[in-house]
């Protein structure tokens, strides 16, 4: 099996394991502190700045294993299914992504 491949699948296993985390945050009530820290890009700054890692953690995890499948599986396409237009479109929708992210982070 192509390295590429594995990497692709490891990143899908990231994202269910960060969505495993999420739902189990959910179910209890929350802090004062994730009431006061928001949502979106700056709510996780915040809890990043303040070096809540428990509470930063699902998020990140969700966003990472997203953002892996989406560069690895279109390095997969392109360079092992020689789909290379595709591959090479879809790409750019991740490093669109990521750039968006990592401005907004940077905004925020």
């Amino acid at each position: 099996m192509h390295p590429l491949l594995l990497l692709t699948a490891a990143s899908f296993l990231v994202l269910l394991f960060g969505l495993a985390v999420n739902l189990l945050a959910r179910s209890r009530e929350p802090t004062d502190f994730e009431r006061d820290a928001g949502r979106g890009i700056a709510g996780l700054k915040r809890l990043i700045e303040a070096r809540s890692w428990r509470l930063a953690l699902p998020s990140l995890l969700i966003t990472g294993g997203l953002l892996g499948v989406m560069v690895f599986g279109a390095l997969a396409l392109a360079v092992v299914f020689e789909q290379t237009a595709t591959g090479v479109l879809m790409l750019l929708v991740a490093l669109f992504a990521i750039g968006k992210i990592a401005r907004d982070y940077a905004r925020a």
